[in-house]
């Protein structure tokens, strides 16, 4: 029974450290692209599209994929994590137009003063 729970908190620790590496490098790339994708309007246009297809892939055929490709390594689940980590940040981050702030605050009521105060 103490080596069953030994097993178990084994387990429990490194699934926790795949879950926090995986995060991190995911909110550090996500971040990194909406701002650059924020930047160059042209290549988001092209890319943010090519990016919503991997979030629609379902994660047991990618992870299946990245065996093929990878290997059955630990490698494996942090690349797969890391990149379904990301998309949520980069939603978040990503700006779609410069100006679609500055129009929305722009309603029937509001005129130019009020956007300005």
């Amino acid at each position: 029974m103490n080596e069953l729970l030994m097993s178990i908190l084994r387990a429990t620790a490194v699934h926790t450290g795949y879950t926090l590496v995986c995060v991190a490098i995911g909110f550090a790339l996500g971040l990194t692209l909406g701002v650059g994708l924020s930047r160059l309007p042209a290549l988001s246009k092209y890319l943010i599209p090519l990016l919503s297809i991997f979030n629609t892939v379902p994660g047991i055929v990618f992870i299946g994929v990245l065996v093929i490709l990878i290997g059955m390594t630990p490698a494996t689940v942090i690349i797969a994590l890391s990149i379904y980590a990301m998309f949520p940040v980069l939603n978040s981050t990503h700006l779609r137009s410069p100006t679609s702030s500055d129009d929305a605050s722009i309603g029937p009521v509001l005129t130019f003063v009020m956007v300005a105060f």
